[in-house]
């Protein structure tokens, strides 16, 4: 396999993650570069960079260096990562999601993503968002 050139790595990367996160969607290693690509994408998601480095290894770890490195320096379209999403089926996957039918379940899914949303004003209003649900 020939090497890519420096400057089309990061595209060649962010395509590679796409395939491993297609082929792998569920797994630690698909859930960690889900959360990599929506963030670029979207910028609402929190990453653990830590838990980030602790669930990649190998080529999975190098490909998300070379894609969060480019996109740190301006070098990565949100349209890049938006095509990659689409391509390996991702945005398909998150238009199946089913929506809270109850209101248990509503509170079990917000209480989730409390568990999950680091402390500051998002935090705050999750949660009094989660008191008017236990109200009503």
């Amino acid at each position: 396999m020939e090497p890519v050139p420096k400057t089309l790595r990061p595209m060649h990367s962010l395509e590679r993650l796409g395939q491993i996160l297609r082929d792998n969607p569920d797994t630690g290693t698909g859930v960690q570069i889900r959360a990599l690509l929506w963030s670029l994408l979207n910028q609402h998601h929190v990453v653990n960079l830590w838990t980030l480095c602790g669930r990649l290894n190998d080529e999975p770890a190098r490909l998300a260096a070379d894609v969060l490195t480019a996109a740190l320096l301006g070098r990565l379209p949100d349209s890049q990562v938006k095509q990659t999403l689409v391509a390996c089926g991702e945005m398909d996957r998150w238009d199946r999601q089913e929506s809270a039918e109850s209101l248990a379940e509503a509170k079990q899914a917000l209480t989730g993503t409390l568990r999950r949303t680091p402390p500051g004003e998002g935090h705050c209003r999750l949660n009094a968002a989660l008191r008017v649900l236990e109200r009503g």
